[in-house]
């Protein structure tokens, strides 16, 4: 089961403000030449799933924070969640999987959701865990940048993430 979220104007604006903070703090996680996307595209991106598994998750005062004001960025991705305590992982490919880089913030235990992102609708189509991600047999070295890789017919349905308040934090 996937769950499907149609971003509001004020949803569109926030994720923009949210993307233009991350490039004015230096704080995108992008690399120039690296990827098929610009920074700006990938934090657009990046921001616009954000805002959309927030809501919903009912974290209805979700701005970005602590990324859209922190001044140690880097040290603070690596430690905090996107969203409550779910990390977010995004693609514009309607097939695309769940990528994640070895620098990655994801933490053992922690849930990564993957959400599709065409235009205004985000698709949220699975889950599983950072170290479910992390292991040999996903391991790309043929992407732009190697990484992690799971396929979605490898991840968990959106319907067995875990229960509890989404603004729990992971140990």
């Amino acid at each position: 089961m996937t769950i499907r979220y149609e971003l509001t104007e004020a949803d569109v604006e926030l994720a923009a403000d949210i993307a233009s903070g991350r490039r004015r703090l230096g704080a995108s996680f992008c690399y120039a030449g690296r990827t098929i996307l610009s920074p700006g595209e990938c934090d657009a991106l990046g921001a616009t799933a954000e805002v959309a598994v927030a809501r919903v998750f009912g974290v209805s005062d979700f701005d970005g924070s602590p990324c859209a004001d922190h001044r140690d960025f880097d040290t603070m991705a690596r430690a905090v969640p996107d969203v409550g305590r779910y990390q977010v992982k995004a693609t514009r490919h309607r097939k695309g999987g769940l990528l994640l880089k070895d620098t990655d913030a994801s933490k053992d235990g922690q849930c990564v959701i993957l959400c599709v992102v065409s235009g205004t609708s985000v698709e949220l189509v699975g889950w599983a865990y950072a170290e479910e991600v992390r292991v040999d047999k996903y391991w790309s070295e043929w992407l732009p940048r190697p990484a992690y890789l799971m396929p979605r017919s490898d991840l968990r349905p959106m319907s067995s993430l875990p229960s509890g308040s989404v603004s729990e934090s992971v140990p």
